[in-house]
């Protein structure tokens, strides 16, 4: 009986278990299916799937458009296959970068399994991996990315240019060019050499290439991959159109910043930074031409809940880049062609993440480096020489760009005609003939009239000075763009006629390869012999002694002070390369300096700049000319100046380390400079090669002027350029600051350093003892200072008294 009750009683709790075990079973089953939400989307019909939602000339429109009714991940059926369609920025990174491994197969298209085989496009797993590997090692190998593949680009850039050449301006298929430019670059990279362009087995391999791209993606070859059984029964025909609104006309930005930044030398790939706005157009033009919208297809590689729904293994997978690139969650104005899209506020290219014209991820491809540079180098160099418009009688509006369905999307057969850039010569007054525009030139004030013709004709503007023709350069902007940024096209320098009538040249008017040697020796000796060190410095401060040994001589009568400075400014130099310094009395001495001055003063003269302008001339002219033009006097800073030099100095030796301790001194010494504009027209250059500049062509061997008085009276850049003010060169909290737009020694002066120190020690030396006044009799207002014009603006001649201060 206990038997029983212990046997009934196990039944109960067997048969209690196992309705327990399969409510549970239930409801984990149930959960599971709930849980299971597969991607909605349009209601597919039995075969056909949702083919007539899809229109097969434009199919990322169509799976952008359903998109937008279905969500960021829906569902379609090409046919009886079913394909998961990924939209938007986020979507689309989330799957592709966030879960590369559950993303990150390849679908094996029916059209390559019929092929032959996959490689590495369509590969996967290891192999995928391996081949992957192997392509980026051997083409890294072979230069991607360095200097080498760039040389190549730009090789093939002049291949290309000269193929446009042969057809004058004549309408021709620049597609095919292109195409063949393109594969030349691969060639040239992994077989170490390029094809010619009319190479017939060259033309047949990208003849095949570029067929097997389009017939990839057409609509017949997609109908064989939805029904592989029916491909027999389809033809191979098919073109596809649909991009946003046209680019507006970008071209005239995009022009002046290549003129501006490049001229007319070779773009690299290192210019990238210094062309923002071009970058990116280029930027925009990938973004909204959008070449590869629908990405390649991919397949997952496990079963994955994303974003809510449930995909399973092997589900046929569309990352649409379309919806990426034109996605109005990232882009201002998606449809519409803004380069402002890669723009900061301040015209700084920006890298954008929605930017993945390439697709994203672990499948990402290869070669993508090696196309952005391609794309760079090709466009910029092709836009820096060449307009290119629709064959004659076909307006921009009638030319179809419609692109070729194809795996991408190509452009289709099409022509252009190219033109040579117009060569638009700088503006200026008109000439007249032989004279030019002498009769509107101040002789005594050249630096001047120039300045004034700047405000009229702009930053680069010609004159002609008798027959020959001068590019002047105004402005801080411009004059820094051609002597430092084009250095190497603005560089040489023209050899004035009366250096030529005089036997020779040396440093200053010496070109190429002699006046490198030159510049490099006088560099290497001139620090050999202690510039920029104690020694110069200790010879500098013996000297300011004997200056004001001389000055002690006249006690306080009016003297000429500018002889005096002139021995001891000479006898630096003298110091720092001989070895030993000449007593201001020495004949020879007095006679070596006044040759000098004396060559300074008529180099620049009215007499000998016509005889530069006419030599044969030059037997009727004299030799004088007295020129005069500076802006407002200097304000008295005398009290603020030596109250500095007074508490930070007192009585002993100034030395240039104290410069950083005396800045309204240094501000002073700046703004004197600023102002006095002692070297206004800078020595005249010459172009070393044809060049585009901010616009204007300029041929090789123009002369150019660039007008320093511009650039240190430039209202852009100085708060009251014609007055003198310190405070240009302080901050609000009074510390001492440099200005860019400061270059009184044009720019790259050999001895600018050295000058620089003795104009510091100089000035502080002398301020510190003497008070200088004009002669008993005359006022300050009466005191002529006006400078002589020569090749440098020297004062004239004047006396004054030296006072020693208590």
């Amino acid at each position: 009986m206990e038997l029983l009750q212990v046997l009934h009683s196990m039944t109960s709790v067997t048969l209690l278990g196992a309705v327990i075990f399969l409510l549970v079973l239930f409801f984990s089953r149930s959960r599971n299916l709930e849980q299971r939400k597969e991607p909605p989307g349009p209601r597919p019909l039995p075969l056909i799937g949702n083919l007539l939602q899809l229109d097969f000339m434009k199919p990322h429109i169509t799976l952008w458009e359903l998109s937008k009714k279905f969500g960021h991940v829906f569902t379609v059926y090409l046919g009886p296959k079913k394909v998961v369609v990924l939209a938007g920025y986020k979507t689309v990174k989330q799957a592709l970068v966030n879960n590369a491994e559950e993303f990150g197969e390849r679908e094996l298209i029916q059209i390559f399994k019929s092929s032959g085989g996959p490689g590495i496009i369509f590969a996967n797993g290891e192999s995928w991996k391996e081949m992957r590997r192997f392509a980026l090692t051997t083409l890294r190998d072979f230069g991607m990315g360095k200097k080498i593949s760039e040389a190549k680009m730009i090789e093939e850039c002049q291949n290309l240019m000269e193929v446009f050449e042969q057809y004058k301006g004549k309408a021709f298929d620049t597609t095919q060019s292109i195409n063949y430019a393109i594969a030349n670059i691969i060639s040239s990279i992994v077989y170490g050499s390029r094809f010619e362009y009319d190479d017939p087995e060259f033309i047949a391999m990208v003849k095949r290439t570029n067929e097997s791209v389009r017939l990839a993606g057409s609509p017949s070859v997609q109908i064989y991959n939805m029904f592989p059984w029916l491909g027999k029964w389809f033809g191979s025909s098919g073109v596809c159109g649909c991009i946003p609104d046209p680019p507006e006309d970008s071209g005239g930005q995009l022009q002046e910043e290549l003129s501006s930044m490049i001229g007319n030398r070779q773009v690299r790939v290192e210019d990238r930074k210094n062309l923002p706005y071009t970058d990116a157009v280029i930027h925009e033009i990938q973004r909204l031409a959008n070449i590869f919208p629908m990405s390649l297809p991919h397949t997952t590689s496990q079963d994955i809940t994303f974003q809510g729904y449930f995909i399973k293994k092997g589900t046929v997978v569309y990352p649409l880049l379309t919806s990426v690139l034109w996605d109005e969650t990232e882009w201002e104005s998606p449809l519409s062609f803004n380069p402002s899209h890669f723009l900061d506020k301040d015209g700084k290219f920006v890298k954008r993440d929605a930017f993945m014209p390439f697709s994203a991820g672990r499948r990402a491809c290869v070669g993508e480096s090696l196309a952005r540079m391609e794309l760079f180098l090709f466009f910029t160099t092709l836009l820096q020489h060449y307009r290119f418009t629709p064959p004659p009688g076909v307006t921009e509006d009638e030319l179809d760009l419609t692109p070729t369905l194809g795996l991408i999307l190509n452009p289709s057969p099409h022509q252009l005609s190219r033109n040579l850039e117009q060569r638009k010569e700088p503006p200026g007054p008109r000439p007249l003939p032989l004279i030019g525009n002498l009769l509107q030139l101040d002789f005594m004030k050249p630096h001047i009239t120039l300045w004034e013709l700047s405000k009229k004709f702009g930053h680069v503007f010609t004159v002609y000075l008798g027959p020959k023709k001068v590019v002047v350069l105004a402005g801080y902007k411009t004059v820094k763009q051609a002597l430092v940024n084009n250095a190497e096209e603005f560089g040489e320098r023209e050899l004035i006629q009366i250096f030529k009538s005089s036997g020779g040249h040396g440093i200053i008017f010496a070109n190429g390869e002699s006046w490198k040697e030159m510049r490099r020796f006088a560099l290497t000796t001139l620090r050999d012999f202690g510039m920029g060190k104690k020694i110069s410095e200790e010879k500098m401060i013996e000297e300011c002694q004997n200056l004001m040994e001389v000055f002690e001589q006249y006690k306080g009568k009016a003297f000429d002070t500018t002889q005096s400075i002139n021995y001891a400014v000479s006898n630096i130099i003298s110091s720092i390369v001989y070895g030993s310094r000449f007593e201001y009395d020495d004949p020879e001495f007095i006679a070596m300096v006044k040759r000098t001055n004396e060559s300074i003063r008529l180099a620049g003269s009215p007499s000998v700049q016509i005889y530069n302008m006419f030599p044969w001339l030059g037997k009727w002219f004299g030799s004088s000319g007295v020129c005069g033009c500076i802006p407002d006097p200097p304000e008295d800073s005398g009290g603020q100046l030596q109250e500095e030099l007074s508490s930070m100095i007192g009585s002993r030796q100034v030395r240039v380390e104290d410069r950083k301790n005396l800045p309204y001194t240094d501000a002073v010494i700046h703004e004197i400079q600023r102002l006095a504009n002692v070297f206004p027209m800078s020595l005249p250059h010459t172009t070393s090669q044809d060049i585009t500049f901010q616009g204007y062509f300029i041929k090789k061997g123009t002369v150019v002027y660039p007008l320093l008085t511009s650039v240190l009276w430039d209202e852009t850049e100085w708060e009251t350029p014609l007055s003198f003010n310190p405070s240009h060169f302080l901050d609000k909290d009074g510390k001492f600051v440099k200005r860019d737009a400061f270059m009184p020694f044009s720019a790259g002066c050999v001895g600018e350093s050295l000058a620089r120190m003795e104009l510091f020690l100089f000035f502080t030396t002398l301020l510190q003892h003497y008070r200088f006044t004009p002669p008993p009799g005359v006022t300050e207002d009466e005191l002529d200072l006006t400078p002589t014009l020569g090749l440098i603006l020297n004062p004239s001649t004047h006396q004054l008294c030296a006072h020693c201060r208590d």
